[in-house]
């Protein structure tokens, strides 16, 4: 590689960060984000779906990202929408589940619905996730639940809802 090649590729590289910066910036504007969640690159992309200030619209559009890393992003902002967070909890990839089933902000019907996945890990997490939220007397999940609905009952109720 010649030094001009080189330089050019350090060039590639600056600037990759420094859209990944201004992506994960408090004052990046919506129609700055918008451009940036466009990005082939994923990382900025990721960058852009954790940013607080990315309006629900633009999450909605960035929920059908091909990178596992950017929906999970998607989901735990706390600008999703909550039914793009439970459709996030059917996701076909286990490690935006198993990222859902981790966070403690993720709603109380995601959790639960999570508890009753078909994979173990996540299914297990879940449930971790859901018993350090609980205090005595108080259940995280019971106003989703509805007096202890089971599994099956709860996908029935969520099914339905679509």
């Amino acid at each position: 590689m010649s030094e001009v090649d080189n330089e050019l590729g350090n060039d590639e590289l600056r600037a990759m960060a420094m859209r990944a910066y201004i992506a994960a910036g408090c004052e990046t504007s919506p129609d700055r984000l918008s451009r940036l969640a466009l990005s082939g690159d994923e990382r900025i992309r990721w960058r852009v779906a954790e940013n607080l200030n990315t309006p629900p619209w633009m999450l909605l559009q960035m929920a059908n990202d091909d990178s596992a890393e950017v929906k999970l992003a998607v989901a735990t902002n706390p600008n999703c929408p909550v039914d793009v967070t439970f459709a996030m909890a059917y996701d076909s990839d286990p490690t935006v589940r198993y990222g859902l089933a981790e966070d403690a902000n993720s709603p109380p019907g995601v959790l639960k619905l999570l508890a009753c996945d078909e994979n173990p890990y996540v299914r297990c997490k879940a449930e971790k996730t859901i018993q350090s939220l609980e205090r005595p007397g108080i259940s995280v999940v019971s106003g989703v639940e509805n007096a202890r609905m089971t599994c099956y009952e709860l996908c029935c109720f969520v099914c339905s809802l679509s």
